[in-house]
């Protein structure tokens, strides 16, 4: 079989069964030596480059249809200003994470959500398309893998990304999926406007959550259990090991321990508390117990809105201002004693459970029922402490920076009537919902 000179190339490519699928002679279905399938190949003149792909059928009539396909997709796509050989994903995506941490920067999104961003991208959304549609994309394959472009995406390729995450971790709650489907959505329409892709929106599985996920909570008698245990565990050696075999200074156990205490009394998530400031916080005393004044600005807060609320536990901000080198206005209530800096999420989580450990509390299957007690269960505590002190939802909302409707959809199950009788059997509560005093029997 003589050779074709591809003229575009200006070289030899021993093609060979050369039949054209386009009017102008630019597009070709062909054979080489070394495969029985048909190829199809176009000279890209806006890329100046050409794309070359397998056909992977043999019968030539189903060649000629596919090679006819992919002629019209390329020329849709370089007259609407896209490019075939485009960004890499990899790159696509982490040029995309550039773009979010400026919007961290400018007070867009917290720096709590651009984490969440990076693990969404990185750890799931990258190894689903370089791993995982390799495996089901077969015919496509060679587009795959870490050298996949933008441009050779579709826009039904993501459809199979919430069974892929099932499989992953079977444990993987729909919302999870949800945010992460949303996050997909936000990068391909950046791609979009990038002029990397031909399609602006994907198709997903639908997920429906019909039941919303119950808030995990801490019982009062649990509450109590925890703030015992605090003491005992804060007065251990001053090298304190943890159970990770990882140490800790006993003023970082000062620290968690107050942090607890005040979280779960002010409503706080655990990204604001870790953000606050002695600028933000102004003490008051009323009666026998003190109460402080909350002013937390736009910047920390979850949903970018500035709130003012006032909360119990100002006594433990007055012990922390005891053992705190930094207590100046701009300096972090919570923070590394000898830098400064704000407390680490990686020194909080590893001193949580670690505590979470050790403290006889059921934290995973009470009487039956899957849950888990995690940080954020401080902050369901305290709002459920107002629920159960009958505080109206709206004052609860607008203290915890949340909605009305979620705090009904998240805290409905909750039986009053049986909490107010457990609540009064050992504690008092004052009229905000705050536990002030464990009354102690006999």
């Amino acid at each position: 079989m003589p050779a074709v000179r591809n003229k575009a190339l200006g070289k030899k490519e021993y093609y060979h069964n050369d039949i054209s699928v386009s009017a102008d002679k630019s597009a070709w279905i062909m054979k080489i030596p070394t495969s029985n399938s048909w190829y199809f190949r176009m000279w890209i003149k806006e890329e100046n480059r050409q794309f070359r792909k397998s056909l992977r059928t043999r019968d030539q009539d189903e060649a000629m249809r596919l090679g006819m396909e992919e002629h019209h997709n390329i020329i849709g796509m370089t007259k609407s200003g896209k490019k075939l050989f485009g960004m890499f994903f990899r790159n696509a995506a982490e040029e995309w994470l550039e773009l979010q941490k400026e919007r961290k920067e400018t007070g867009r999104i917290t720096k709590e959500r651009l984490s969440t961003l990076k693990t969404q991208i990185k750890r799931h959304i990258i190894p689903y398309v370089e791993t995982h549609m390799v495996k089901n994309d077969v015919k496509n394959s060679q587009n795959w893998g870490k050298n996949v472009r933008v441009g050779s995406l579709k826009y039904n390729d993501f459809y199979d990304f919430a069974q892929y995450r099932r499989k992953k971790n079977p444990e993987v709650e729909d919302v999870t999926i949800r945010n992460e489907h949303t996050t997909i959505g936000s990068l391909i329409k950046w791609c979009y406007r990038k002029n990397l892709t031909s399609f602006e929106t994907c198709t997903f599985e639908e997920i429906r959550i019909n039941e919303v996920k119950r808030r995990d909570t801490f019982t009062i008698e649990e509450w109590e259990k925890l703030y015992k245990f605090l003491r005992k565990w804060r007065k251990e050696s001053p090298e304190y090991r943890t159970v990770n075999n990882n140490m800790m200074p006993s003023k970082k156990k000062d620290f968690m321990r107050d942090l607890i205490l005040l979280n779960g009394n002010n409503l706080m998530r655990i990204g604001e508390i870790r953000q606050l400031k002695w600028g933000m916080v102004k003490n008051i005393k009323r009666g026998k117990y003190f109460y402080t004044q909350y002013d937390l600005p736009a910047h920390i807060t979850k949903n970018r809105k500035a709130r003012q609320f006032v909360a119990r536990g100002g006594e433990y901000l007055n012990r922390i201002k005891t053992y705190s080198n930094y207590l100046e206005k701009d300096d972090f209530v919570f923070c590394d004693n000898e830098t400064g800096k704000q407390i680490t999420k990686t020194d909080v989580y590893k001193m949580w459970w670690d505590i979470m450990e050790q403290v006889d509390i059921d934290k995973f299957k009470p009487s039956g029922e899957e849950r888990k007690l995690t940080l954020y269960s401080l902050r369901h505590f305290a709002i459920t402490c107002r629920l159960m002190a009958g505080v109206h939802h709206y004052e609860i909302a607008k203290d915890a920076g949340t909605s009305v409707t979620q705090i009904e959809k998240h805290y409905e199950h909750l039986d009053m009537k049986k909490l107010m009788n457990n609540l009064s059997k050992d504690f008092k509560i004052d009229n905000e919902g705050n536990v002030v005093r464990y009354v102690r029997k006999g």
